[in-house]
């Protein structure tokens, strides 16, 4: 249970619309969801350090990012 406090509290710091970076990966299908099975602790979470993070391109008429 330590690790995902810890976890949470890293994902706490710094937190601005910019470092949220799940919106444009690949792998973010919305809310706390990553199909990498990264912990997400919540939507607005400092995310700009993810090894996982693949740049994607959204989609017009679905809004998904591919």
């Amino acid at each position: 249970m330590a690790s995902i406090l810890k976890e949470m509290e890293k994902q706490s710091q710094d937190i601005c619309p910019e470092n949220f970076i799940c919106s444009n990966c690949k792998n973010y299908k919305g809310a706390c969801a990553c199909e990498a099975n990264v912990f997400i602790a919540f939507v607005g979470a400092n995310m700009s350090n993810c090894r996982f993070y693949q740049s994607g391109r959204k989609c017009p008429y679905c809004g998904r990012v591919e």
